[in-house]
């Protein structure tokens, strides 16, 4: 099932969904949205036959994430957004089942559906939230090898790291046995590496070599060794609408290996960390991330209560989430 090499949020969606529509005996194929006529999802659709039953998987709100990229004022972008919503319409077209990650987005989708010309109502749409299973065995952190505050998965025009780069540089020399790591890069399949060299540039000005590190992309059987003497993790980004709609697995690989998450995310999985207590909501400014790292990173006793209630965030997403619909 899983068409994606390189471990990610797609590939773990993939694999998971997979598994689900196997338990639910479904004859058919199954691709995930794209905007984009060279992708191996569209390749496929295009060979479909017609009797052919199809589950469409939604789990992003694809025009609003490529919306990021794309300007206002440039007549090149103007035709990008029309080839855009064509080819969403006609996955939406040929679909005979879709998936979403969360309430939200089958909300989003239903509008827009309606929008583009191609209405669905929501019976034929199912709620799956899914994320990676990991376990990690956390080791005790040593003054050598420092503590660690994580940064997880990349860089992307919908997140902004900016704020915790200022902040840890700040008070970095306050807390010589904490370090900072930068753990995913870019995505090999993505063009954002511009945006990640520029974020690395900074950073090494700004903030002590011995108290910084960057990790590349890893397979997700790698993950492990890096995410073990994480003792939190930030998660920032733009006030978009993305953001809002967004199913974050990175939010729930962290969790689910342990990691409570300081967020300043407006998306349903970061509304539940704040709720459950597995991490704390913030609102993203530089002067809220130094006040929120300087209480954890001189208080143990914060993120151990945090990491306590990391266990309680699957089955509460489960709960709160899941709701299949009627499949033809």
């Amino acid at each position: 099932m899983r068409m994606t090499r390189i471990s990610s949020g797609i590939s773990i969606r993939e694999e998971q969904v997979g598994r689900w529509l196997e338990s639910k005996n479904f004859k058919g194929e199954y691709l995930l949205v794209s905007t984009k006529s060279e992708s191996v999802y569209y390749q496929k659709l295009k060979l479909l036959s017609p009797e052919t039953k199809l589950v469409v998987d939604l789990y992003t709100p694809i025009l609003l994430e490529k919306e990021l990229t794309l300007s206002k004022w440039k007549p090149q972008d103007w035709v990008t957004r029309w080839r855009n919503k064509e080819m969403v319409r006609k996955f939406l077209r040929r679909g005979n089942h879709f998936l979403v990650a969360n309430h939200r987005q089958r909300d989003y989708w239903v509008r827009t559906s309606k929008q583009l010309g191609v209405s669905v109502n929501r019976q034929r749409i199912s709620v799956l939230p899914t994320g990676s299973s990991l376990t990690i065995n956390h080791q005790p952190s040593t003054i050598h090898d420092r503590q660690v505050v994580l940064w997880f998965g990349g860089v992307y025009p919908w997140m902004d790291p900016l704020p915790l780069v200022k902040a840890f540089a700040r008070i970095a020399p306050e807390f010589p046995n904490w370090k900072l790591r930068f753990l995913g890069g870019w995505h090999p399949a993505t063009g954002y590496r511009g945006i990640y060299r520029k974020l690395e540039e900074l950073g090494r000005q700004k903030i002590p070599k011995e108290q910084l590190e960057f990790i590349p992309w890893q397979l997700e059987k790698s993950l492990g060794k890096y995410l073990s003497d994480a003792v939190f993790a930030v998660h920032l980004v733009k006030p978009t609408l993305e953001d809002y709609y967004a199913h974050r697995v990175r939010l729930l690989t962290l969790l689910e290996a342990g990691i409570p998450v300081i967020t300043g995310g407006r998306d349903a999985i970061s509304d539940l960390i704040d709720e459950i207590g597995a991490g704390v909501k913030m609102d993203g400014s530089v002067e809220s991330m130094v006040r929120e790292l300087r209480m954890v990173m001189s208080n143990p006793k914060i993120s151990a209560t945090w990491k306590l209630q990391t266990s309680k965030m699957w089955k509460l997403l489960i709960k709160r989430e899941y709701i299949p619909g009627k499949m033809a």
